[in-house]
């Protein structure tokens, strides 16, 4: 079945190629003659799960492939044959794969791990790192990118106390020396950990990068007088706490670490300022931290892997692409999205008052097990579509449940590392890159699931470059070179799924206890990452993410604008529709393609069905 695959695949474009090649003795027929489809067994059962093997020998660079995804999927039987996305791959760990490649100096595009999902394709797409990036050390003045400047625009109080956090844990204990050494070379190595900010002469905010003599860190240590696990997790909370709000934006350093030692192993916090760090960069950071402490135990010279693009060059980029033709052919697809008429999402009690943090609860909704693990495999063969396009018609259906809404625009939040620039790499620049964007979410049928998939998949593929081009357009490109478009919608609620994260192996050298990259009423362990008085910016706020085998995630509002009650609701609606997807997309006997599926051929929703119709007639 490969071969035939791959032979076909000579022949026609990649998006004619099948997705499955089956093969069987005889065809099952039903007793007039005709191929009884039911009887065929389910091509996706076949490659839903990593099968570990190979047709025929791997290359020194397939077996690299299959080492890397292998250990960024978390799959030990992962195998040059099977289908990268179709094993649990998103786009982040897509940029995982590029990021790890980058040390034995391979250059892979992101956009060739979707083109080409298997290792034996995807060798073909991999080219030695030819282009010199400099090493050396970024200073100076850095413009600021679109969810800088949306920050800065969002937030008037305490802009100081709006950070990220993480927890690791070292059963064998911790140096300080170490700790303080190696954070010292990521400083040094990674420039964006440098930044100051101020304001310049008419008020508008001023990104500095400062130089190495800035690379030290803060850190602060203490011995827990705890006896168990609790009492020293109480010591955590109550540093947390205190390293949250000590940060200083106009002198930095912007990372604060906090070492808790007890008798049972040692805890490390680390505190990081959003402006400078996002989802990827913690796995970036982490990876980085647990190479250079393990140099430094065994005396060795801290190096870490090469460089790639600066966050500051990316920046510039991004000031240059802003006027492109390119980007500037967008604008009649946004203002579009901005100018839908979908009713504004009341809130359920009446304040004067502006929402802050101080008033935040949330709300958890986990997905069990067995859902998630559909979520992840063979349950998007039915309409091929991605995670998140289950996600975001779920969405859709939970408000229209919740509220009788048949749209919502929402403010959907990406990894924002998008290849819009050519020959440009940032697989292991640590910044905050995350692009946002606004998406009109429709579901005029609740009792419909297969209609709401399809159009909420038709008009995510319909999204121009994953969404990137929304911010440059509205805070990087000039009004004049805007041809009389303005764009400035701020929808209600906010949908940010982060991704899978590994869950702690025990016996792994240092453990990631909890992460904190939201909410800041989420894992309490690590203190406020947002201070009380900060605004709240939307009134309900959904983040995501998969961990320990469970898609979890976290309704956040405002208790002067809804109940605890109320949001419950919101969250078992989510829970039962994205539980009725999969139920209906598991059961859906036969795969339906949808108009992008076919891109270049440009149909339209009745020209397929009308193709399908005649292959079906042709069938019989």
């Amino acid at each position: 079945p490969d071969e035939v695959l791959r032979h076909v695949g000579r022949a026609l474009p990649h998006f004619m190629v099948p997705k499955f090649a089956v093969q069987l003795e005889q065809m099952p027929l039903t007793p007039n003659g005709k191929i009884d489809r039911k009887a065929l067994p389910d091509p996706a059962e076949a490659v839903a799960r990593p099968t570990g093997g190979a047709d025929g020998p791997l290359s020194e660079l397939e077996q690299r492939l299959v080492e890397v995804c292998s250990e960024v999927l978390g799959l030990p039987d992962f195998g040059a044959d099977d289908h990268f996305f179709r094993v649990g791959g998103d786009s982040i760990h897509a940029i995982q794969v590029a990021a790890r490649l980058q040390k034995y100096r391979l250059l892979l595009d992101i956009r060739d791990i979707f083109r080409f999902p298997t290792v034996r394709e995807m060798a073909g797409a991999v080219q030695q790192s030819l282009r010199i990036i400099d090493q050396g050390p970024v200073v100076g003045e850095v413009l600021l990118t679109p969810v800088q400047r949306w920050f800065f625009e969002q937030f008037v109080t305490d802009r100081h106390h709006h950070n990220q956090a993480a927890l690791i844990y070292a059963r064998e204990g911790l140096s300080e020396a170490r700790v303080r050494q190696v954070f010292g070379r990521l400083a040094e190595h990674h420039d964006a950990l440098r930044m100051t900010y101020r304001e310049s002469g008419d008020g508008a905010a001023l990104q500095v990068n400062e130089g190495p003599e800035a690379a030290g860190c803060a850190m602060t240590t203490i011995r827990s007088a705890g006896t168990d696990a609790e009492a020293a997790l109480a010591d955590v909370t109550a540093l947390a706490d205190r390293l949250q709000a000590s940060i200083s934006l106009e002198s930095g350093p912007l990372v604060q670490l906090g070492l808790v030692q007890t008798g049972q192993g040692d805890y490390l916090i680390l505190c990081i300022h959003h402006l400078v760090i996002d989802g990827i960069s913690w796995r970036i950071l982490l990876e980085d931290f647990e190479s250079g402490y393990g140099q430094a135990e065994r005396g060795e010279p801290i190096v870490f892997p090469d460089k790639t693009d600066s966050y500051r060059d990316w920046a510039e980029r991004l000031q240059t692409y802003s006027t492109s033709e390119s980007l500037l052919s967008q604008l009649p697809y946004w203002a579009e999205v901005e100018s839908l008429p979908y009713a504004e999402l009341a809130p359920d009690l009446e304040t004067a008052e502006t929402p802050r943090y101080q008033d935040a609860g949330i709300v958890y909704m986990e997905l069990d097990p067995a859902y998630t693990e559909q979520l992840l495999g063979g349950v998007h063969q039915a309409y091929h579509t991605e995670i998140n396009d289950l996600l975001c018609a779920a969405l859709a259906m939970a408000f229209k449940r919740w509220r009788g809404l048949d749209g919502i625009l929402v403010n959907v939040e990406g990894h924002g590392r998008e290849s819009i620039i050519e020959q440009f790499n940032i697989n292991r620049t640590i910044g905050w890159f995350t692009s946002q964007f606004p998406v009109a979410l429709a579901a005029t049928d609740a009792d419909d699931p297969a209609g709401t998939i399809v159009a909420t998949k038709e008009m995510l593929r319909r999204i121009p470059d994953r969404g990137i081009g929304y911010g440059i357009l509205r805070y990087l490109t000039p009004p004049e070179a805007r041809e009389g478009y303005e764009l400035g919608v701020d929808p209600q609620v906010n949908f940010n799924y982060l991704g899978q994260f590994e869950s702690p192996s025990e016996d792994r050298r240092f453990q990631v206890k909890a992460m904190k990259l939201g909410d800041p009423k989420s894992v309490m362990e690590l203190g406020r990452t947002l201070s009380d008085r900060m605004e709240m910016p939307v009134k309900i706020n959904i983040e995501g993410e998969i961990r320990d085998g469970r898609l979890t995630l976290g309704f956040g509002y405002n208790r002067k604008q809804y109940t605890e009650a109320a949001v419950k609701e919101l969250a078992e609606h989510y829970r039962r529709e994205l539980s009725r997807l999969i139920d209906h997309c598991a059961g859906t006997e036969t795969a339906r393609h949808t108009p992008s599926d076919f891109r270049h051929a440009e149909l339209t929703g009745d020209e397929l069905d009308e193709l399908q119709s005649l292959v079906d007639a042709i069938e019989e």
